[in-house]
């Protein structure tokens, strides 16, 4: 049952995600959150300000020119002191304060290591303009750029996590029940929704504020849209493996909470990636779904092939995440976690 699950719920969102398409107009801003950014986001910026995008940039205390940077490419450009108030996580209080400068009906938040596409403020435009008034927040899923070997192959059980388990697209389709997730590397939030509740304010502790503000909307009511981005928007997140399990390290504890929930994370990643040798067959279903999730994310083609190791991967880095939080280790971007 739990192998057919993923793959029902991985072919359904390979076959059912909306693609966002050209063909609308609506009141559309975009904030990025950046903190010593300066080597990636000209490639953010670019795309959006020569498609005449209002863009707006927090630059949260940035060393290494960022700020100067985004001024000069066209941005508006808010600089922060980099100090946090009390009890506030950096990325949240970054969005905070854009969502507080915030005018448009739509308030789009991408990530400053993103890649937009020429096509991507059109096509994002057309679709939010033709959103139900019930949808109150649209996310989703970049193209996934790999790092150097064996990046990719570690990196491959966080979107297979998320598109093997949540029938995404089925909810979206259908307009039954609630997608409890959001990508924090790109969230249209509409107006109204994102000044009655604050979600940054409400996670401002999180460091997976994304989940948290997903969750949250959830038990709220209010709709959240999940789309396929490949076609618009790219994402590279981690240049090689060093990279990769040090960022995954920080916030994996916090996927499954509670004290012990790193270790039932880890158990269930393992179960996944070993049982299927006492019925062999059960691989199929597993790789099977490995791929359709890859037709949303696009790894490189044979990356789905090792779903295995992949898992077992993620089970290591639970465990690392739980071990380096207990200790006070856990540091990201020079800040402790």
């Amino acid at each position: 049952m739990i192998y057919g699950w993923l793959l029902f719920a991985s072919l359904s969102n390979a076959l059912l995600m909306k693609r966002p398409k050209a063909g609308g107009k609506v009141d559309l801003e975009f904030m990025i959150p950046a903190r010593n950014e300066a080597e990636r986001i000209a490639t953010a910026l670019a795309p959006l300000l020569n498609a005449g995008a209002r863009v707006t940039v927090y630059d949260d205390g940035s060393e290494d020119g960022t700020c100067a940077l985004a001024s000069d490419l066209g941005a508006t450009v808010i600089s922060g002191s980099g100090q946090l108030p009390e009890g506030w996580r950096g990325k949240p209080h970054a969005c905070h304060q854009l969502a507080s400068q915030s005018t448009a009906e739509w308030v789009v938040f991408l990530d400053a290591d993103t890649l937009p596409a020429a096509c991507f403020v059109e096509a994002l435009e057309g679709h939010l303009a033709a959103c139900a008034p019930s949808i109150g927040a649209v996310t989703g899923f970049p193209k996934m750029l790999p790092g150097r070997l064996p990046e990719p192959i570690y990196l491959f059980w966080v979107p297979f996590i998320l598109l093997a388990t949540n029938p995404f697209g089925l909810v979206s389709r259908s307009h039954l029940g609630h997608n409890f997730f959001l990508n924090g590397q790109v969230i249209a939030w509409r107006q109204s929704v994102l000044q009655e509740l604050r979600p940054y304010e409400l996670a401002k502790n999180q460091v997976l504020d994304d989940v948290f503000m997903g969750r949250y909307l959830a038990r709220k009511r209010i709709k959240v849209e999940v789309l396929n981005l490949t076609e618009v928007l790219s994402v590279q997140m981690y240049r090689n493996l060093e990279e990769a399990l040090a960022g995954m390290s920080k916030n994996t504890v916090d996927i499954v909470p509670g004290r012990g929930g790193a270790f039932i994370f880890a158990l269930m990643l393992t179960a996944l990636a070993l049982l299927w040798v006492t019925q062999p067959w059960l691989g199929i279903a597993l790789i099977l779904a490995a791929l359709a999730v890859n037709r949303v994310v696009r790894f490189p083609w044979w990356v789905p092939l090792l779903v295995p190791f992949s898992l077992l991967a993620g089970a290591y880095t639970a465990l690392r995440s739980r071990a380096l939080r207990a200790r006070g280790l856990s540091q990201w971007k020079g800040r402790v976690l």
